[in-house]
């Protein structure tokens, strides 16, 4: 999952034997951070009132990525932008793991077999979801770890990333890449 302003990008891959990823499907959908303000006008803060307000457009809009879903049953939500960057530095600084001052993040090989793959707690993600959707953007900005050019669409971005991991399993893991 890409978040951008005008757009959102999915891809489903499946694991070869051989090591590879195959493309089982993709999409681009208009549903990017920028054109749900502009579609929504959403309050501030956001509210869980607010977030649903969406929710029938969401559902329409995505009814392909549900569908592929459905066929392809991924298991894991792989988030690539800077909202799952600064997802994943809340997650972590609210579970007292914040990344050394100074330092360059601790980069592993992950799972998936490439560098820089970080698992956020699904748990976490979900209490930070709740948490930005009820704080003003100044709160946002006063968050340790909050980037400042993402505080002000951050809940919409926190909405869409909800939205997905409501249509995987609950078992489904979700990562920052």
């Amino acid at each position: 999952m890409d978040i951008g302003g005008g757009s959102l990008e999915f891809i489903i891959v499946a694991p070869l034997s051989n090591g590879r990823w195959k493309k089982k499907w993709s999409q681009s959908f208009d549903a990017g951070v920028s054109r749900l303000a502009e579609f929504g006008k959403p309050s501030d803060p956001l509210t869980l009132p607010g977030a649903n307000r969406y929710t029938a457009y969401l559902d329409e809009m995505m009814r392909p990525l549900v569908e592929a879903i459905e066929v392809h049953q991924p298991r894991h939500l792989v988030g690539s932008s800077g909202s799952f960057d600064t997802f994943f530095e809340l997650v972590e600084r609210e579970r007292n793991n914040p990344p050394k001052t100074g330092e360059a993040p601790d980069l592993h090989v992950s799972r998936f077999g490439h560098d820089g793959v970080e698992e956020i707690s699904r748990e976490g993600f979900t209490e930070l979801h709740a948490r930005l959707l009820s704080l003003d953007l100044p709160a946002r900005l006063a968050l340790p770890g909050m980037a400042p050019a993402r505080a002000r669409l951050i809940p919409l971005s926190s909405m869409l990333v909800h939205h997905v991991l409501s249509a995987l399993p609950l078992s489904a893991r979700l990562y920052q890449s």
